[in-house]
């Protein structure tokens, strides 16, 4: 399945110029690993707490980088439950560190 996205709601005047289009990018395949489709003013710092936490960025935007953002939807589910993504993210990274580095020897 595709990844779309609408930027048509958000207030960035040119979201692929040379100044936004990694950060477009990098929140528009961000909506993925935070599980959050849509980016409302009120669920902005739990998406990116959500990103923080799954190690998404190198360096992290600033608030007022991304506020202008704000209305950017994607076909991801609209808003995957914190419990929900917790067992997603957290669970995967467990089973994974369970096999491969702390796996008992034959």
């Amino acid at each position: 399945m595709s990844l779309n996205y609408d930027l048509t709601n958000t207030s960035v005047e040119d979201p692929w110029d040379d100044e936004h289009k990694a950060l477009t990018e990098a929140l528009i395949w961000g909506t993925m690993m935070a599980g959050i489709g849509t980016l409302t003013r009120e669920d902005l710092p739990e998406f990116m707490a959500r990103l923080d936490v799954s190690k998404y960025w190198t360096t992290p935007p600033t608030m007022e980088q991304v506020l202008p953002y704000v209305g950017l939807r994607t076909n991801v589910f609209p808003k995957e439950t914190r419990a929900k993504w917790l067992k997603r993210v957290i669970g995967s990274d467990m089973d994974n560190m369970r096999q491969w580095k702390y796996r008992l020897p034959a």
